[in-house]
Parts: C-alpha cells; structure tokens; sequence
C-alpha cells in the first residue's frame, strides 16, 4: 500500500492531467475548503495526511508534455479526485500570489509555477499542469492561473465555485499575515510545504481501457452525489465514444454537440439564478415528459435517458442512434432556455427569442405572475412545447401562459387542491402539442381540465362562506397584489414589479397585510361598531383586509378608524400610503359590518372578472357527447386495479403517433389526421377487465386494410381483456399500429 501513497510534488512529478468532459465542474464549496485548512493546521511537524484517493488513466486522447528542459510529462485523465487536485491548485496559487509580494520567495514562487500550473514547453506554450474539462479549461487558466486575460465572467456555477474557492483561501493568508506579523513568511512557507509535501493521495492508476465514464460514475467524490444533469451527460460522452461509425469525425461532432449543449444548459442556470440540483432534475424531468413520454411513473431520473438511448436497444443501428441523439440534445438546449424562462421570466434577455416588443413584454408580465404563483412543475412540458414549436412570435405562448396562471390560481390556490391535481391532463397534452402543435386541442384540453377542477360556481362559492378564514390563506398576498395592481393605471408594469419586491423583503409576511378592524381591538371605537360575534365573524375576511406595508402596519396597530378631529386614526395613515388599495379606504365615513360586505362585494366582482376563463370551445361533436376526462376514467382503472394496464395501453397508443382521448366513461384511440374518428375504444367493467372494441369498418375507410387482414392481425372486434392477458393484446396491438403506419406512409 505504501508505494501507492504519494505526496503532491510526487504526483506533480511527471505527470500532467486532464479532467474528462464527461465529469461533472468543479463542485467544492466552503465546507471542503475548511475541511482542508483544518487539516493543515492540525497538522504536526513531521506527520503526513491522507486526504482521500486519486483514481487515474493513462490518457488516449492527449499527447506526451516536453518542457523546455526537456522534460517529459505523460497525460493522464483523472477518473476521480479531480476536486482534491483542483482545490489544492486553488489553494497553491493563493500562496502563490502572496509569495510574489515577498522578495526573499520569488525564486520558489517561480519554481511552484512549473511544478503547479505551467512550464513552457519547447515551444514556449504553457500548457497547464492540471486541465479542467471543457466547460471550466479556458476560466480555470486565464481567471484562476492567470495564464492569459480574463476571458468571461462567470458564467455557470463551476466557475462560480472556482473563482470563490481562490478567494476563500486568500482571504484565508491574508487573516494569518494580519496574525503572524513578522513571522508570515516562515508560516506561509511551511503551509506550502504541508500542501505539497504532507498531504498524501492514494493514487490508484487503472492500466485497461475499463470504461473510465462508468467507473466514475459509480464514485463520489468525497460524499458529493454526482447530479442527475451530470449523469446524463456522463453517459452521452462515453456512448458517443462508443458509437461504431464509418466516418469517426461524427462521434467526434457528437462530443462537441454535448459539451455545448451542457455549456449552454448551466449558463442559462447560472445567468437565471437557479443552480442548485432540484432546478436541474426538473428541468431534465419536463423536458423528458414533453418530448419522449408523458408518464410520470415512467420518469426515472437518468435511468430513463440511458434506457432510451441505451446501445443494447441501438445495437447495430448506431447511425439511428447518432440521429437520435442529436434531437435529444437539440431540444434539451431549447427547453433549458424555455425553462429559465419560465422560472425567472424578469431577468435580462428573457424570451429575447420573441421579436415583436408588445408580445414580449405582455409574455413576460403574465409568466411573472405565474412564477410567483410558484411556476409549477405541472405546466412546464406544456409551455416548453409551445416555446419550442408555435410559430406565432409569442402570440400562442402568451395565450397558455395566461391559462396556466388560471389554471394555477383557481385549482391549486383558491381550492387548495394538491399541486398534482390534473397533472397527468397536463403533461398529456405538452407531449401532445410536441408531436402535433395543435394549439386549439391545447386550449380546449387546457380548459376542460381547468373546469373539471374549478367550474365557475365553485369559484363564486367562496365568497359566500360564512366561516371563510382569508387571512391564514397561503394566496391571500398574491391576491391582494393582484387587486392593488388592477387599480395601478395600465402600462405602468414597473410599479407593479416594485411593489411585489417591497411586500416580500419582511421577515414575515403577515407585515403586509393590515386588518382594518384590528385582531384585537381595545378602543370604545371598534368595540361600539363590533360586538363580540361579528368580530368573530368578519376580523378575518377578505373584506376586512388590506395589503400594506411593513411600515404602515406597524404604526396602524390598534387605532381607531377614524377621530374627530382627524389625527392619530388609520384613516390618516391610509391616505399616505402608496398603495390605492389603502388611499381609497380614507373616504369611508365609518367602518362597519356594512361596510365589510360592501368591500368584499367589490373584491368578489373584481376576482370572478380577473380570473375568468371562457368555456373552451372545440370539436363539436366531442362536446355534445360531453366528454370525461382522464382522471375520470383514470380514477375508475385505479378503483379496479388496472391502472398500470390501462397506462402501459395508453402509452403504447402514444408512442405510436396516435391519441388516446377521454369520451364520456371511456378512452378511445384516433388516427393523428382525424381526431374525430375512433379506431377503438376500450372500457373497464366491474370485473376489473378491458372491454375493447375495434371499429373496423373505421379502419377500413381511413386505411387501405381489410377486415380479414385485420383480424387476422388483432383478433375479434370486441374483446375482453384480463390483466394476465395484458402482454399478449399490447404485443397485438403494436403490430396493429406498425401496419397501419406502414400503409400511411
């Protein structure tokens, strides 16, 4: 074991190292960087320590370093350790930087120089001694080496990181030169020696080709769990290295094509604010139910990516699968921008795509009002798959982004249904949309949903609720925003926008709503107006509530509505506020249980022409039979135990370019060309079992197949399928749509 234990200088000796673009940037933050001070300081004369493990291969890809002296240096990829090399680079260069300062240590500044970061080679380039992967080279060497001029600000989070992890470690010498005084130099000098000379690796050299990729993969570095986005990109640079083509010069294009496309992914993150790995996940999630299935139960992280493009099911066909990929990676780029996007709609350059001014701007209001609502996940493959395929400069975005914010506020917020009410709908149709870019069918199905959950009754209802709590209502700011901003004057936006950051930057958020009659009132004026049951009764309705600001509603505390004289009462302060939701209450003479209702009258005609949505309106014939839903004849599966059936069905209808569609208790299944005309239908009866039925004389008419043929292929029209007859009847059906394509076409 001891002749693996080697120190930095030793590991530096002759080797130079490249980091594979299929690892993950550099990841290490505060805790490790402290990690490692501690070490250094626990650290006695003459003991070593040993930080952890550094697994290398000898490079196939770079070429043998010679430096001036003529040195020789052999590439190696490191396969894991990439993080321990990295921020003991960082950590040199700090010391590095201070020794440049001090006359008596330029010598072995010099020296640290060629050992660490770069040495000249015959040529005079300066190749560096540790080469990051693609999306962090060129940073790590100008920005952090200081090889060149800086090159870019930080763009993604391993730059973000990089760039901290340096200032963390000066910040660091410069604390200890303040302590050590006169002795900094010796200190300073005896850190280097630790770093380099004490501080041990267990270097592990893999000698076979053992797909460096998927041994990586299975590693962490130091308990940090690589992220599904880093998996994925992992497994598409060691398939394109695998990838048996004629022209090699493609696979290489393949490589190319992904590390911009993940450059791209984590700028766009980055520049959004949203780097952390649950944004990540979702993103690479919507994306996958957009584009390739629909399913939330089929979702399984990076799995599902590996599965799809997996070189077993391409054996043999890896042109096919370049092609594949190639979309892949083609639409993952276009929806991480629709996915930023989404999430931070008011950033620079947001929807820049969207070329007329007046559509971009309405675009961009209504996406904020979804993305404070939440921007939830339910609606991400839908307004991904517009942003990706309408046509109409916005005009389409804009239309679904507004239903959403809708959808979102009547189902989720004002019913308080869970947020995965409907979800299986909505993806439903984003992976529709995709595939077909029918805007009219995602309307309508947009609508129907959304009256499934909230028809207008229900909505009017509540306002009528006698035992109503408004106050401890999670939508209630959102709410009272949108009602002080139906008053702002039109066009004035930015004000709006202004105000939204003011109510949120209280440490409660309670601070920005004002109960005009107070909770606890103790004046003879409130207790004249308000006996103890209509306090009970109206303290804490929507009439009675006001949005304010944390200034405000500290001072309004318990005063009366109104003096005589006029001073020391809310009225006063209300008619200096900023907001016109509080300027309009001055002119009420009193406040009473009359006034109360005259208010959330207001406030009631006001919300139900806010939110109102138009009855969707589509295919005549589909609405006179009044069609179910989904959930309706998903519900009914899941009550007699054939929900994974029914599910595997309508995703093999799906996947073969066709529609399965909800009508009244069932699902039938139409051609993509005509919508209206069923090829099948299939039932669940009590017995839990499918009922199918084949509309023959359908398929004959839209098909150049006859009946004989048919059945020869799926059997009898009508069929009762058990759930032990599942597998047989979908092998059927698949070979059912496979002819029927193979006619179409």
């Amino acid at each position: 074991m001891n002749d693996l234990i080697k120190p930095l200088s030793e590991i530096f000796a002759n080797r130079v190292f490249f980091v594979p673009d299929y690892q993950r940037g550099y990841a290490w933050g505060e805790k490790q960087w402290d990690d490692l001070i501690k070490d250094l300081e626990l650290l006695t004369d003459g003991r070593k320590h040993y930080t952890g493990t550094l697994v290398i291969f000898a490079s196939s890809t770079e070429q043998p370093v010679k430096d001036g002296q003529g040195q020789d240096y052999q590439p190696f990829d490191v396969i894991d350790g990439q993080q321990r090399l990295t921020t003991c680079i960082l950590f040199l260069k700090a010391i590095y930087d201070e020794m440049q300062l001090l006359p008596d240590f330029k010598s072995l500044a010099e020296n640290m120089q060629a050992l660490y970061f770069s040495n000249p080679d015959v040529n005079q380039f300066s190749p560096t001694r540790l080469t990051l992967n693609q999306d962090c080279r060129e940073f790590f060497a100008n920005n952090i080496l200081g090889l060149g001029p800086d090159i870019k600000k930080t763009l993604i989070r391993a730059h973000k990181n990089l760039e901290n992890g340096k200032k963390h470690f000066t910040q660091y010498l410069h604390k200890m030169r303040a302590a050590q005084g006169d002795e900094y130099p010796i200190w300073l000098k005896k850190v280097y020696l630790k770093i380099t000379e004490r501080i041990s690796l267990i270097v592990y050299q893999v000698d076979d080709d053992l797909d460096a990729g998927i041994i990586f993969e299975t590693m962490n570095d130091r308990g940090m769990e690589l992220t599904e986005l880093e998996k994925v990109k992992n497994y598409l640079l060691y398939v394109s290295s695998k990838l048996d083509l004629t022209d090699k010069q493609h696979a290489q294009a393949l490589k190319i094509q992904i590390n911009q496309t993940w450059t791209h992914i984590l700028e766009k993150l980055m520049s959004a604010d949203i780097i952390d790995k649950e944004s990540e996940d979702q993103l690479l999630r919507a994306h996958w139910l957009m584009a390739y299935d629909y399913s939330i139960q089929n979702w399984k992280n990076s799995r599902s990516i590996k599965e799809e493009f997996s070189l077993e099911k391409y054996q043999g066909k890896h042109a096919q699968l370049l092609d594949d990929l190639k979309i892949y990676l083609d639409t993952l780029k276009e929806a991480a921008t629709a996915y930023c996007d989404i999430k931070k709609p008011e950033r620079p350059n947001a929807f820049s795509d969207i070329k007329h001014k007046i559509h971009r701007e309405q675009i961009i209001d209504l996406s904020t009002n979804l993305a404070r609502l939440g921007a939830r996940a339910s609606f991400q493959p839908i307004l991904m798959a517009v942003r990706l395929k309408s046509q109409d400069d916005g005009l389409t975005y804009a239309l679904m982004v507004e239903l959403c914010e809708r959808f979102d506020f009547r189902v989720y917020q004002w019913l308080r249904y869970q947020s995965r009410t409907g979800q299986t709908q909505l993806f439903r149709l984003g992976y529709e949309y995709f595939k077909a870019a029918d805007s009219k069918d995602l309307e309508y199905g947009l609508k129907q949903n959304l009256f499934e959950y909230c028809p207008d009754d229900h909505f009017t209802q509540r306002f009528s609720d006698e035992t109503e709590d408004w106050y401890h209502w999670d939508g209630l700011k959102y709410f009272l925003y949108e009602y002080e901003r139906s008053k702002i004057e039109k066009n004035n936006q930015q004000v709006g926008r202004k105000l939204w950051k003011l109510l949120n930057t209280g440490a409660d958020e309670a601070d920005s709503i004002e109960h005009i009659l107070p909770q606890n009132p103790d004046s003879a004026y409130w207790l004249k107006r308000f006996n103890l049951a209509a306090r009970k009764r109206w303290t804490n309705n929507i009439g009675n509530l006001t949005l304010t600001l944390m200034k405000n509603n500290i001072e309004l505390s318990n005063k009366p509505f109104r003096n005589n004289p006029i001073g020391g009462d809310k009225v006063s302060l209300y008619g200096n506020s900023s907001l016109l939701v509080e300027q309009e209450l001055q002119d009420i003479p009193h406040w009473t249980v009359a006034e109360i209702k005259k208010r959330r009258d207001a406030i009631k005609g006001w919300a139900i022409e806010r939110w109102h949505v138009d009855p969707a309106r589509g295919n005549p014939k589909v609405e006179r039979a009044d069609p179910g839903t989904f959930e309706k004849v998903l519900a009914q599966a899941e009550k007699k135990q054939v929900l994974p059936e029914l599910n595997q069905l309508i995703d093999l209808i799906h996947k073969q370019g066709f529609y399965a569609r909800p009508y009244t208790n069932c699902i039938t299944c139409t051609p993509p060309f005509n919508k209206a005309q069923a090829l099948f239908t299939v039932t669940i009866n009590d017995s839990g079992q499918l009922n199918v039925d084949f509309w023959f004389e359908t398929l004959g008419k839209l098909y150049p197949v006859s009946s004989r043929i048919l059945k020869s292929i799926i059997g009898e029209q009508k069929q009762c399928i058990t759930v032990s007859q599942i597998p047989d009847f979908l092998t059927r059906l698949e070979a059912l749509f496979i002819r029927l394509n193979a006619t179409n076409n």
